[in-house]
């Protein structure tokens, strides 16, 4: 079948299941606040989430069926039906990992069979709210509930704001799409696999030491800083964070990040002066990357153990 016809049909599937996701629907219209106020997936809150975890081990931790991190020295672990945050073993906490997050596309995934430019032209009014509630996914703070709430309430918001009344029947076809969305959403592993790319456990309260570099500096063979600690991505699920990176270099008064857009994670390296005179500082976005501010191809984004050196 020529795809076009077949994106075409998809195209119509998917109103026609909006306009069945409108029919059942509460017909009852009230004020926006009390819109706002009211998710309509409350109802199955019990169930959602995935049943099975998409990555670590499952656990039964305080009565939760929960996901946990494995073949790491402080597993991050999450709740399955997302009610309640992730959470570290006792005396750590759970950290964002810095730049550590693509960059959203707006509405869609790439997993279903639809085409993702036709998600995402069933979706126009929702781009920037589902771009909101990308990055919710990747907040160690909250929760997939938090975050889904979030969404809905938002695109309830939207869709009256586009549409102008509730007696506007594209009002409620713009519901019926949301509604389609969110129920997705209310099942889906996508916020457990967000979580565990873009948090990590930590016992420090504040991570001042490790969060702030002071330059971005060119690199060469002979290395401005000559201790490799390698690529962490090659062999761990994590990948090198300036904090990680901090550990891997204790002893040493300077550590950089490098190359942190590579598929393994970004380089770390060492070192006991940061040779200032001997390699020339680059602009910031040379040590930018898809990834954030990891380091760049052959720019070592560089960091100060301040106790040291």
């Amino acid at each position: 079948m020529d795809m076009s016809l077949l994106s075409i049909i998809s195209l119509l599937l998917l109103t026609v299941a909006s306009l069945d996701s409108v029919s059942n629907s509460p017909a009852d219209v009230v004020g926006i606040s009390q819109r706002l106020s009211k998710h309509s997936l409350s109802s199955r809150r019990d169930l959602m989430g995935p049943t099975d975890c998409p990555w670590g081990t499952p656990r039964r931790i305080n009565g939760v069926d929960s996901c946990c991190e494995v073949g790491v020295a402080d597993p991050l672990c999450c709740p399955l039906n997302g009610e309640t945050q992730c959470f570290c073993r006792e005396h750590s906490h759970p950290h964002r990992k810095q730049g550590n997050r693509g960059e959203s596309n707006g509405c869609g995934s790439e997993s279903l069979n639809v085409p993702l430019w036709l998600q995402q032209a069933f979706s126009l009014e929702f781009a920037d709210v589902c771009d909101r509630h990308d990055e919710c996914y990747t907040d160690c703070r909250k929760t997939h509930k938090q975050c889904d709430l979030d969404f809905y309430n938002a695109g309830i918001k939207r869709c009256l704001d586009e549409y102008w009344s509730t007696w506007n029947p594209l009002y409620w076809t713009c519901i019926g799409r949301l509604n389609l969305f969110a129920n997705g959403l209310a099942d889906s592993s996508a916020w457990l696999e967000s979580i565990v790319d873009s948090c990590y456990c930590s016992a420090h309260e504040n991570l001042n030491t490790a969060q702030y570099p002071f330059g971005c500096y060119e690199d060469r063979s002979d290395r401005q800083l000559p201790v490799s600690k390698g690529r962490l991505g090659s062999t761990s699920t994590r990948e090198f964070n300036p904090e990680r990176c901090w550990k891997e270099c204790e002893g040493y008064a300077y550590y950089a990040l490098q190359d942190g857009g590579h598929q393994y994670g970004a380089e770390c390296f060492c070192g006991q002066s940061w040779k200032e005179n001997e390699y020339a500082r680059r602009p910031w976005e040379e040590c930018s990357n898809e990834k954030g501010n990891t380091g760049g191809p052959w720019r070592n984004l560089v960091f100060h153990r301040h106790n040291l050196g």
